[in-house]
């Protein structure tokens, strides 16, 4: 089986999980501010796909925060065109990982003195907001699962990383992921919404310089940074 049909396979697979599991997840609060009606300006306001680089850890490293939470992924399902850019775009992101060459973009931030020479960097994937209705549609889960994929050859980049604000709906899916992004997974501790938990675990090793950069992986936004 290729890679195609076994992401088609587990959307499908996660949207039967979602179906059969609903009444034991109804009564979850996190899960029933997601259902909420979102009007167009919130959904115009998180089209844009952002990560950000907010600094370095203790050695060196840049530390990406992707706020998967809040991409609009039904959206973009739904939008061939603009799916299609988002993802070129997050390929070639991959690529410039891969490469070495992103990192690099940021060396002109370091400290004066600090001699860091590896293509490493940190992750902090943030679900807070994540879309309870995304399981629901298979076009968007399959996007979720590519992304997840696609992410699976940077590993050897990949110092650590961080899940936060998982509720039982996204260990659901990031567990559906194994089969194409295992060891990716397996560079990073989840965490649920529970700050206590998870602000010690990033603020230990976490940013020492801030950056204000900022990159957008969409279809009307350069994602590169300058």
């Amino acid at each position: 089986m290729d890679q195609n049909s076994l992401l088609t396979v587990l959307a499908l697979f996660v949207l039967l999980f979602q179906s059969a599991s609903s009444a034991s997840v109804g009564g979850d609060n996190s899960i029933k501010k997601d259902l909420t009606p979102r009007g167009s300006e919130y959904q115009e306001k998180i089209k844009e796909f952002k990560y950000i680089v907010s600094g370095f850890d203790y050695e060196y490293r840049p530390v990406i925060i992707m706020n998967w939470g809040k991409w609009d992924v039904i959206w973009l399902a739904n939008h061939t065109n603009e799916k299609n850019q988002v993802i070129k775009n997050f390929e070639q992101l991959i690529e410039e990982i891969d490469s070495g060459v992103f990192v690099r973009k940021f060396d002109k931030f370091l400290p004066i003195g600090s001699n860091y020479t590896n293509n490493q960097f940190v992750i902090i994937l943030n679900y807070y907001g994540f879309d309870f209705r995304t399981t629901y549609n298979p076009a968007a889960a399959k996007l979720i699962l590519r992304m997840l994929a696609e992410m699976q050859g940077i590993i050897v980049h990949i110092a650590y990383g961080v899940v936060i604000n998982a509720n039982p709906v996204v260990n659901q899916v990031l567990a559906m992921a194994k089969p194409l992004a295992g060891n990716f997974l397996a560079k990073f501790d989840i965490y649920g919404s529970n700050s206590d938990k998870w602000i010690p675990r990033i603020r230990t090793p976490n940013p020492i310089t801030p950056i204000t950069s900022c990159c957008s992986i969409t279809s009307y936004q350069q994602r590169r940074i300058s």
